[in-house]
């Protein structure tokens, strides 16, 4: 098992998809928080994570307004995305920039992560 929370500027970040990449590749493993921030990792569907070194993403956005299945059919991507607002900086989307690492123990009672960003 693997689980953790994320937290910005001090609150919970609730909807937030978390991507756990390993660093010398390999299948992500993947988590969305709930109202309290928290979530728990899956990697090809099933519960955890890997053992190893992970660089990390996570991405929080929210739509500006409710869009109809047949209506976002038709949307362009410009307009799907100036329909979404960033909840935290845009850094923490990438790999890269977010500066986000974690290490996933082979004792799953070891894996808690958090994650304040700021």
């Amino acid at each position: 098992k693997a689980a953790g929370v994320v937290t910005y500027k001090g609150r919970p970040l609730p909807e937030a998809d978390v991507v756990f990449v390993p660093s010398d590749g390999g299948l992500p493993s993947i988590g969305r928080t709930d109202a309290e921030g928290r979530f728990n990792l899956t990697t090809s569907g099933r519960p955890g994570a890997p053992s190893g070194s992970f660089q990390v993403a996570i991405t929080a956005v929210r739509q500006k307004r409710t869009v109809s299945p047949g209506e976002a059919a038709s949307m362009t991507t410009a307009q799907i995305e100036a329909n979404h607002e960033q909840l935290i900086p845009l850094k923490y989307n990438n790999l890269i920039t977010s500066g986000l690492t974690a290490s996933v123990a082979e004792d799953a009672n070891a894996n808690k992560f958090s994650f304040d960003l700021k």
